[in-house]
Formats: C-alpha cells, sequence, structure tokens
C-alpha cells in the first residue's frame, strides 16, 4: 500500500524492547525523517554534508567538521546542528577522518555522547555491496525504470531468491577452482579456506554459470522435476 509509511510497516516487526538504531547516508537528511524515527522510538545516526553547521553546547555556530584538523582525528560533542530555527535539530555531532579520505564524515545522532558508537557508520558498508549486486554488477535493477508499486513488490520476492541462489553458486566454483577440481564434484565446503586470487566477483561468477547452465537447460531440468512447471520435462524455447 503506497499510502503506509515504510517505517510503520518495519516498526511491527521490531520487538520495544530492543533499540533501534536507524542509519542513513548523506541523501537521506529530511528533518521529517528525523522526527518520524524519533516517534517510533527508534534513535537516527544520519550522515550529513560536510558544509553542515553545528553549534557546541555554550559555543558558536562554526563548520563541523572544524574540530579535526585533518585525517586520523575524531571529534564528538553535543549541541544543535543548522542555522534555520525551522530545521534547526538538538543532539550529538560525531567528526570522523579517516586515513586516506579527502573529507571527514559527519554523523547527526540523537543518542548522548557517551552511548554513541564513533564507527557504527562502518556497518553501513555491507550495504553497499548488496546495492552492487542488485545493479550495476548485478541484477541492473535501475534500468527497470517501476513506479507502480505492486510491480516492484512482485519482482522483489524474485530477486530475494535469485540473490542468494547466485553467491552460493560463486561460492561453490570459486571453492572448486581453488581445489582444482569440479564444482560438480565438490559435495562441501572445503574445511581450511583455500588460497584465493580472485579476478571475478563471486556474484559475477555465479550468475555467468547459472547463464551457461541455463543454456544449456541444466536449470530448466531441474525446475520441471519440482513438479511446479505446468510444461514439466519441456525445455522453454529459446529466441
Amino acid at each position: 500500500d503506497p499510502t503506509v509509511n515504510p517505517l510503520d510497516s518495519l516498526s511491527v516487526a521490531i520487538p520495544k524492547s530492543m533499540r533501534a538504531i536507524v542509519m542513513t547516508n548523506r541523501g537521506l537528511r529530511s528533518p521529517k525523517l528525523w522526527k518520524k524515527i524519533h516517534k517510533l522510538g527508534w534513535h537516527p545516526y544520519m550522515r550529513r554534508r560536510v558544509n553542515t553547521t553545528f553549534r557546541l553546547a555554550g559555543g558558536m555556530r562554526m563548520p563541523a567538521r572544524r574540530p579535526v584538523s585533518g585525517p586520523g582525528r575524531s571529534f564528538i560533542g553535543s549541541g544543535s546542528a543548522f542555522s534555520a530555527k525551522s530545521k534547526r535539530l538538538k543532539g550529538t555531532i560525531i567528526v570522523i577522518w579517516a586515513e586516506g579520505q579527502d573529507e571527514p564524515w559527519i554523523i547527526l545522532t540523537d543518542l548522548p555522547p557517551k552511548e554513541a558508537g564513533a564507527s557504527w557508520h562502518e556497518l553501513r558498508f555491507w550495504i553497499e555491496t548488496g546495492f552492487k549486486a542488485l545493479k550495476s554488477v548485478g541484477w541492473q535493477w535501475q534500468k527497470t525504470r517501476r513506479t507502480d508499486p505492486a510491480r516492484v513488490e512482485r519482482h522483489w520476492p524474485v530477486l530475494s531468491v535469485a540473490t542468494p541462489l547466485t553467491l552460493a553458486t560463486g561460492s561453490r566454483v570459486e571453492d572448486a577452482q581453488a581445489l582444482k577440481r569440479s564444482p560438480s564434484a565438490l559435495r562441501s565446503p572445503p574445511k581450511a579456506a583455500p588460497e584465493r586470487n580472485r579476478i571475478m566477483s563471486v556474484f559475477r561468477l555465479g550468475m555467468a554459470t547459472l547463464s551457461r547452465l541455463l543454456a544449456k537447460g541444466g536449470m530448466w531440468r531441474r525446475v520441471a522435476a519440482c513438479g511446479c512447471c505446468p510444461n514439466r520435462g519441456r525445455r522453454p524455447r529459446t529466441a
């Protein structure tokens, strides 16, 4: 239902006793989102742009990045963000400038400084790999340009099954290659992780392998054998 807020739907599955911390990237910086997260009893942990301004308790407003002079430094303090009164938010500012980065991270949260983890935003990075699998290196979701939520709702369950299947296949092929064996002869994962010289992602490797199996008809025979295919035993026509 497009009229239902996704956060409301998600809140049903989260126990009230659990502390929920909502991490967002710089593109999701709406004060309305901050207030919605608060209303649900959760805690925002939102990355902001480097030009964000912040006023420390008892101090003057300044660029949030000012407390750190360069890479390898961090800062955490409480106060209020943004100069416009209508957008002003009270909370804790976390500034982290990691080695090798061109600019610092600016994190805004409502958690007290002693309770806010300075490195928590790193937990978001595993999501980026998932985005790549869904988009540029995998299913090319961005090219669907779908706007009908009902169609999107039907598509996502397919991807939720196809993604782990592709990753599992890629992992099996990679293990077999490292052991110099055929993937079909590998019945269980190796007890010790073999040395790897990866030139292709596990996802891409799995996708390429499954594509070859589909072209040969092997995967279609598996689908037909499960009994859910009306044309059981027949190989689909290919263009």
